[in-house]
């Protein structure tokens, strides 16, 4: 949290700015959401008294509520993006619409998905990933992706909006957007990416942890990426039994994790229902003559595939991570070889079809050599009983590395640039080190050294979090007394007051904004 006003007062000069702004919120129709933006805003206005306008959707039933929350909070200017009411309204933007449509559209006939998704750009903003990211979120389309009539609609409508809020921004002359994520063509996602190509300060507030400040690069290599951070990374003071002590926490939940969710970490260890397997265990689900000591074992291990793999960083080498799932079982079912490829599904994703989906293509193959993976094993016994790991930009292959086993990726990852993994220009170089991943040699001791510090980074002391960091207590303490506010008067109607965040605020002489008012 520090870290974030720091760099609002070193570059933004967001509160020497004596003129009234106009600050943008959108509304996801999610009541914590909503708590984090006017937390945020309210944080961002203790000096001046700034204008806000709430950005919703009219014909969402969830919206619709949240405005009257926003407005019993002191927000008391809407912007209705309802797209059937805009159609009366911007009827040019409307027409404008029709040729990016067609364009695009045939654009992906011609050269393939790929390309829309690193090309398509609308008033100098890149929206194909969006665009793509949304439709094959619905019914499985990520298997066959095609320029169907539901393509159609969405990007016609990602054109429009992206179109609408440009106009909006530069009509209104906004300087700050808050939204509640950056992910899909809905008005956060294209108000984030509208919002960083007009070089406008784009925020997200997450569950009163940490503040999220996008740009440029972290869209296309993700925000929590380390590439500008290696010596940071590299100057980490910690003994190597304390760093192996952490990972054997990091594994048994025995710590908070800042980067890996606590659910994720739960699941993938699943440490109530687990069952451990040695190698002899998982080398009996393989038909083989050779003796089984002399059998290599790689796990390919999956994404979620419909949950917005863009969302980490819009560079990657495949159209999306099914994309690259597949097309990499279809090399590995026709190579022989006397690898073993023990394939797993994501056990975090909430779309359970999806396990289903891999299931059913491995059996289809048929291949002596490739098997699943048992539902029951921890990622903790994978790695310790396999020899690498193929991922499109997991923590897997982090993992693996922190223990000196190779790991191959298909995209820009957080932990890119290292040399602590395996990466590929193209898809080609990718192919090419898949096939020779039995001969990539484990890494040296520096480099397991060096693969554990990012981890212990990453997950203890990633920027602008409040987890772990006693400097920030008092102000943690007080965001959770501020949720609790909230909490009360939405039990509480007859108490809610225009301005009783900021009176709130008001009051309060210590803490989180009597740092924020030092350091900005």
């Amino acid at each position: 949290m520090l870290r974030i006003f720091e760099i609002l007062k070193k570059k933004d000069n967001f509160f020497d700015n004596k003129k009234k702004e106009t600050i943008i919120i959108s509304n996801r129709g999610k009541r914590q959401s909503s708590k984090n933006a006017l937390i945020l805003a309210n944080i961002f206005n203790y000096k001046d008294n700034n204008l806000f306008k709430l950005i919703f959707d009219s014909s969402d039933v969830k919206q619709l509520k949240e405005k009257n929350f926003f407005f019993k909070n002191g927000v008391n200017k809407f912007i209705d993006f309802n797209v059937k009411k805009f159609f009366l309204f911007y009827k040019k933007e409307l027409f404008l619409s029709i040729y990016p449509t067609f364009y695009y559209s045939i654009g992906i006939y011609k050269k393939g998905f790929y390309w829309f998704i690193n090309n398509c750009k609308i008033k100098n903003t890149y929206i194909g990933d969006l665009v793509f990211d949304t439709y094959c979120n619905k019914n499985y389309n990520f298997t066959n992706p095609k320029v169907d009539l539901e393509f159609l609609k969405i990007l016609f409508f990602a054109v429009f909006k992206t179109i609408c809020i440009s106009k909006m921004i530069h009509k209104e002359s906004i300087k700050t957007v808050i939204i509640n994520t950056n992910s899909y063509c809905y008005v956060d996602g294209l108000l984030c990416r509208v919002g960083i190509s007009n070089k406008l300060r784009v925020y997200e507030f997450l569950n009163f942890n940490f503040i999220k400040r996008y740009n440029l690069f972290n869209t296309n290599y993700g925000y929590f990426s380390l590439k500008k951070k290696k010596k940071k990374v590299k100057r980490v003071l910690i003994s190597n039994k304390k760093l192996k002590n952490f990972i054997n926490q990091r594994f048994n939940m025995g710590i908070k994790t800042n980067y890996t969710f606590s659910r994720d970490l739960r699941i993938t260890n699943n440490l109530r229902s687990a069952k451990y397997y040695n190698r002899n265990d998982i080398l009996k689900k393989f038909s083989t003559n050779e003796k089984n000591s002399k059998k290599f074992i790689v796990v390919l291990s999956a994404h979620a595939f419909s949950d917005a793999p863009h969302c980490l960083g819009k560079k990657f080498l495949f159209n999306d991570y099914f994309d690259q799932f597949k097309q990499t079982l279809d090399v590995i079912k026709n190579y022989k070889n006397n690898i073993c490829w023990l394939i797993r599904a994501n056990p975090t994703t909430y779309n359970i079809g999806e396990k289903k989906i891999i299931k059913d293509m491995v059996i289809n193959i048929n291949s002596k050599n490739i098997r699943l993976a048992p539902s029951n094993i921890t990622s903790k016994n994978l790695v310790e009983i396999c020899d690498a790991v193929v991922t499109g930009r997991g923590t897997m292959a982090l993992e693996f590395a922190c223990f000196g086993k190779p790991a191959l990726i298909a995209g820009p990852a957080t932990y890119s640039g290292f040399g602590i993994v395996r990466e590929s220009k193209n898809r080609r170089t990718y192919f090419k080190n898949l096939l020779n991943i039995k001969n990539q040699k484990n890494l040296s001791i520096s480099k397991v050294t060096l693969a554990r510090k990012i981890l212990y980074y990453l997950e203890t002391q990633v920027p602008h979090h409040f987890n772990g960091n006693p400097d920030l207590k008092k102000g943690f303490k007080e965001l959770n007394k501020i949720s609790q506010l909230f909490t009360n008067l939405s039990l509480k109607p007859s108490m809610y007051n225009k301005n009783v965040l900021n009176k709130f605020f008001a009051k309060k002489k210590s803490s989180i904004l009597t740092q924020a008012k030092k350091i900005i």
